[in-house]
């Protein structure tokens, strides 16, 4: 591991729900049914516990609660950050 000075950041997590219901985690389309296990895979070797999440208006809030259902059941300590949509 290298010493905490020579650390690279840690690339940020965004979550994107498009209009038409595909979920894409940092631009991967991934289906509804493996969003857990990709975002669990995302934050395997992660301190950050960091999720930002970008809908498009047209999604309904109710989709974007269940995938922040689907990150919490990979982590409870998973932080949420809503960026504007699209």
């Amino acid at each position: 591991m290298l010493p905490a000075a020579s650390r690279q950041p840690e690339r940020e997590i965004v979550l994107e729900i498009t209009r038409d219901h595909q979920f894409l985690p940092n631009g991967q389309e991934v289906a509804r049914t493996e969003l857990t296990r990709e975002i669990s895979r995302l934050y395997k070797d992660r301190a950050d516990r960091q999720l930002f999440i970008r809908a498009d208006k047209d999604v309904e809030f109710q989709e974007v609660a269940l995938a922040m259902d689907d990150a919490r059941g990979v982590d409870g300590s998973v932080q949420f950050g809503l960026l504007a949509g699209k």
